[in-house]
């Protein structure tokens, strides 16, 4: 059974720090930071304090550059709520770790794919979804 396509993402609202992130996002496209000093490429999760810095190096000399928005799942957790007071089934939420063509690591939903086809290194391709009053944020679907 497919899991459902039922919007769960939360609301991201732009900072100083992401709106280079978000802009991008809004035209389709993935981009990761990359550390001038040690080439390090990062994904900050959640953007959180930090984003500013390399893991790598801690480097202040970061840039976002655009990535291939193609990678493998290395590992996934699947959640369930309780089901609605009427009995409607709450829709099942897949979270995947995706280690994209260029290295890091994106913690995001995965969309269109059923939990029994879920196998470490399947290739999976960044879409982007629009909550309501919020930013565009990057869902990973099968490639």
């Amino acid at each position: 059974m497919p899991a459902s396509t039922a919007s769960t993402l939360g609301v991201m609202v732009r900072d100083e720090e992401t709106s280079a992130f978000f802009d991008a996002a809004g035209t389709g496209t993935l981009v990761v930071q990359v550390c001038g000093d040690c080439g390090h490429r990062q994904f900050p999760q959640p953007f959180t304090p930090g984003t500013s810095r390399c893991h790598g190096c801690a480097s202040s000399d970061l840039s976002w550059q655009p990535a291939s928005g193609q990678g493998n799942l290395v590992t996934w957790t699947v959640l369930q709520n309780r089901p609605q007071p009427d009995g409607t089934p709450a829709p099942v939420v897949i979270i995947g770790v995706i280690e994209l063509d260029e290295g890091p690591w994106v913690h995001t939903q995965l969309r269109d794919v059923a939990i029994h086809d879920l196998t470490p290194g399947l290739r999976l391709i960044v879409d982007f979804e629009r909550p309501a009053a919020g930013e565009p944020l990057p869902v990973f679907r099968p490639a």
